[in-house]
């Protein structure tokens, strides 16, 4: 019997597979076909469950395609779990004031309240956040405005803050003014000073984009505005210390006469400027393209 029970529990003609339950006349068991009707109801054994639960008999997976359709792709949930989270942040609005300024707040009660270099460094961090878009131009009027009026609390005389420029379109200071800091205009030109004209504004964010630059199109119109305003390209991309002075002297107004039609209307915004040595001063907006490009890098 033993050797009964350990034949092969398949059948020739199918191939399914056959389950033994005790005889209740005796202690044989008895072969059982799952394809075979006990009770004549015509929907085969049912007491023939498959195995294990969720299998027929041949021993397929129920519902199995249901169960691959329900599987959750975790990139699609992230990307509308991102998307939620975008939709909710961009269906309000929020104002904040640069770090660097309301860490020059903070300063007030400690010793560094009235020290230039302190100041120096938060104009450089607010305007930083301005050229980068982070603040438009009304957040960064209020910011200069509260800059400016540190500025003069600190001891900066104001009728004697302002930057002159000279015949030849240099900054004029005294060499008793090194480490000064004086309140300026400035054209949204990154790093003019070093720089030559043609490059600082077709690198400028706000006139690259204003002028679609990065397109042919909006490098002619570029270089269209550099020929009404009596520039030759030569000396447009001569740098700004070499450059010719009755060129360079008449840039900041032949600008101010075309900007309105080139689309560019809030190209010089307030700023400051360092007083490094004789006739030699640094922009914030400088310094803040330089220590953005190190860290960058």
């Amino acid at each position: 019997d033993d050797e009964g029970e350990e034949e092969a529990s398949f059948d020739g003609v199918s191939g399914a597979s056959k389950k033994r339950r005790p005889n209740p006349q005796g202690d044989d068991f008895t072969v059982l076909d799952p394809t075979q009707d006990d009770d004549n109801d015509g929907d085969g054994d049912e007491s023939y469950k498959g195995g294990k639960e969720g299998e027929d008999v041949n021993g397929r997976i129920e519902d199995g395609e249901d169960e691959e359709e329900d599987e959750v792709d975790p990139v699609k949930v992230m990307r509308e779990r991102k998307e939620e989270i975008i939709k909710y942040y961009n269906s309000g609005s929020c104002h904040s004031y640069p770090t660097s300024y309301v860490l020059l707040s903070l300063t007030k009660t400690s010793r560094y309240s009235s020290s230039t270099s302190t100041l120096w460094l938060s104009m450089v961090g607010s305007t930083s956040c301005h050229q980068e878009g982070k603040i438009d131009n009304e957040g960064w009027e209020e910011c200069w405005g509260g800059l400016e009026r540190e500025r003069i609390k600190i001891g900066e005389n104001d009728n004697e803050g302002e930057v002159v420029m000279g015949s030849d379109g240099r900054t004029q200071v005294q060499t008793s003014q090194r480490g000064k800091i004086l309140r300026s205009r400035e054209f949204r030109f990154p790093l003019l000073s070093f720089w030559n004209l043609y490059d600082s504004m077709y690198y400028s964010n706000y006139v690259s984009s204003r002028m679609s630059c990065f397109k042919g199109r909006g490098e002619a119109k570029l270089k269209e505005m550099m020929a009404k305003m009596g520039i030759p390209l030569d000396e447009a991309r001569q740098e700004w210390a070499f450059m010719r002075p009755e060129f360079r002297k008449k840039v900041k107004n032949m600008i101010h006469e075309y900007k309105g039609e080139y689309g560019v209307p809030d190209v010089e915004v307030d700023g400051f400027r360092m007083v490094t040595g004789f006739n030699s001063s640094i922009s914030s907006g400088d310094v803040a393209t330089a220590v953005r490009g190190i860290l960058d890098t």
